[in-house]
C-alpha cells in the first residue's frame, strides 16, 4: 500500500501590516486560560498578550483584506500546531484538508482488517461465488495458492462492478484509500479514546477507594463527571465515522459527504487529543494515590475539561462564581 503523504503546496505566515510586521520575534499561540488566538511579543524581560480579534479590530483590518484571511488562517491553524512565527508554514488540513500528521503502520493494519471484514461480510451476504473460502487475514498472504487467488480475484471483481470501477486494481485502490482514511481515525481511536477510558478509569478507583469515609470529594466527583461526558462525546464522533462502513460498498465508493464526516471526525478527534495529550500522559503515570501531585494534576484536568465539555450554562455559571 501506497503510504506517502500527498505533496501540498506551502503556505507560510505572513502578514503585511506594518504595525504587525514591525513586532519583534512575534509568536502566534492560543491563551492557556480560555484558547482565544493572540500575539506574543517580547516587551523587554516581559511578555505581551493580545487577542487576534482584538488586535485586528484596532488596526481595521478587515477580514476579506489578506492580512485579514492570513489571521483567519493562523487561528485555524493553531488547532494542529502549538504556535506559528512569520515564515512558518500553515498545516495541510486547512489549506487541502489533508492531515499533517501520520498514523503508525499498526493503526493502517487496523483499519484493513475492519474493513476487509466488513467486505468479506457483504461478499458472503451477496452470495459472491468463493466468499465463504476467503478470511481477512489471506489479503496479507504472500503464499496463496491458485485457488484462493482466483477467489480473491472474484471478489475485488465483484466491488469494481458494484462501483462501475474500470477493473479490479481500481477496487483495490478504492480498498487501500479507504483503509488509508480510517487508519487516521484508529490512531486517534488509541491516543485519545482508550487513554481517556484509562484516566477514567483510574479517577473511578480513587472515587471508590474514598467513598463512606468523610473525605471532600467534591471536585473529584466534578472530574469524573466531565470525564465520562468527555468519553461520550468521543464515542459519538468515532461511532459517526465508523457507521460509514456499514455499507461497505456506499464507503468505497465515497458515497455524499463520507470525506467531509471522516475528515471533520478525523480533526476533532485530533484537536481533543493534543490539548489532552499531556494530561492524559501524566495519569498514565500517576499511581492510584491521594497526595499532593493527585490535587494538582486534578485541578489541570479540571481546567482543561471544564470549559470543552461542561454544560454551556454551568460553565458560564462556574466563571462567575470564580470571578466574584
Amino acid at each position: 500500500m501506497d503510504t506517502k503523504q500527498p505533496q501540498v503546496t506551502q503556505v507560510i505566515c505572513q502578514l503585511e501590516n506594518a504595525v504587525l510586521a514591525g513586532f519583534p520575534a512575534p509568536l502566534f499561540r492560543r491563551a492557556a486560560d480560555d484558547g482565544v488566538p493572540v500575539l506574543v511579543v517580547r516587551l523587554g524581560d516581559r511578555e505581551g498578550v493580545v487577542p487576534l480579534r482584538g488586535l485586528q479590530r484596532r488596526l481595521g483590518i478587515a477580514n476579506d483584506s489578506p492580512d485579514g484571511v492570513m489571521l483567519g488562517h493562523i487561528g485555524a491553524a493553531l488547532d494542529f500546531v502549538s504556535e506559528l512565527r512569520p515564515g512558518d508554514p500553515l498545516p495541510a488540513e486547512i489549506l487541502t484538508g489533508d492531515a499533517s500528521w501520520a498514523p503508525d503502520a499498526g493503526h493502517r493494519h487496523i483499519a484493513a482488517r475492519r474493513l476487509r471484514e466488513r467486505l468479506i461480510q457483504w461478499l458472503r451476504a451477496t452470495g459472491v461465488k468463493g466468499a465463504d473460502g476467503i478470511e481477512a487475514a489471506d489479503f496479507d498472504r504472500t503464499d496463496l495458492d491458485a485457488a484462493l487467488r482466483e477467489r480473491i480475484h472474484a471478489a475485488f471483481a465483484e466491488v469494481a462492478r458494484q462501483l462501475r470501477l474500470a477493473d479490479t486494481l481500481d477496487a483495490i485502490a478504492a480498498l487501500q484509500s479507504l483503509v488509508e482514511d480510517l487508519a487516521y481515525i484508529e490512531a486517534l481511536r488509541e491516543r485519545l479514546l482508550l487513554k481517556s477510558r484509562r484516566m477514567a478509569r483510574k479517577l473511578d478507583l480513587i472515587g471508590q477507594m474514598r467513598r463512606g469515609d468523610g473525605w471532600n470529594t467534591d471536585m473529584l466527583t466534578l472530574v469524573r463527571r466531565l470525564s465520562q461526558t468527555a468519553l461520550t462525546r468521543i464515542g459519538a464522533r468515532l461511532n459517526e465515522v465508523d457507521a460509514l462502513s456499514d455499507d461497505i460498498i456506499a464507503a468505497l465508493g465515497r458515497g455524499p459527504g463520507q470525506q467531509t464526516i471522516i475528515r471533520a471526525g478525523r480533526d476533532w478527534l485530533y484537536r481533543t487529543q493534543r490539548v489532552f495529550a499531556p494530561i492524559l500522559a501524566e495519569w498514565e503515570a500517576a499511581p492510584a494515590e491521594i497526595d499532593a501531585q493527585f490535587w494538582n494534576r486534578l485541578g489541570r484536568t479540571h481546567r482543561l475539561l471544564a470549559p470543552r465539555f461542561m454544560d454551556r450554562q454551568e460553565w458560564h455559571q462556574a466563571r462567575r462564581g470564580a470571578d466574584a
